[in-house]
């Protein structure tokens, strides 16, 4: 996530098919559906989940396992998917060190934005406004700017659809 973004990407596009572990499954899960290839980004992420289980897993791995649940329950529109790996998500994130989230404040925020993203699908527009004015109300960032972006882009669609288009 970030501005920085790009620069992972090309960094993690040369990494080859022998790199065969959950973090590397997890990069490719995040890449596929970082460009809406639903199909393979869930089929990578499946096969780390699989890698985790025969594994010590990690914390942390499987946190990034929930946050990409989130993603693909949200381009898939199923706000079910999304509720239950946001819970899993916050579940795991009590077990980690503070200053771990500390660093990142972009996993919360964009959790709670896959969250509400999901919840549009089906019209579910007020609980949708939950998740997305917590991430939009959320301290400024560099790291959860993208992400307060697209919360008050969604909130604003809301604010239209709801018939607000002055508020939106």
């Amino acid at each position: 996530t970030g501005l920085d973004s790009g620069e992972f990407a090309d960094v993690f596009s040369r990494m080859g098919p022998e790199s065969a572990s959950p973090a590397a499954d997890l990069v490719r899960a995040a890449q596929d559906l970082a460009r809406n290839d639903v199909d393979r980004g869930r089929a990578h992420l499946h096969q780390a989940e699989a890698r985790l289980v025969t594994g010590e897993p990690s914390a942390a791995a499987r946190l990034s396992c929930a946050l990409l649940e989130a993603l693909t329950a949200r381009l898939t529109g199923s706000p079910k998917d999304a509720e239950q790996a946001a819970e899993a998500a916050q579940d795991l994130q009590r077990t980690l060190p503070g200053h771990l989230l500390d660093r990142h404040p972009e996993l919360p925020a964009l959790l709670l934005t896959h969250l509400g993203s999901a919840r549009l699908w089906p019209g579910r527009f007020e609980d949708a406004r939950v998740a997305l004015q917590t991430v939009a109300d959320s301290k400024r960032q560099a790291a959860t700017a993208l992400a307060r972006e697209e919360a008050l882009a969604h909130l604003a669609l809301i604010d239209y659809l709801d018939g607000w288009p002055g508020r939106a």
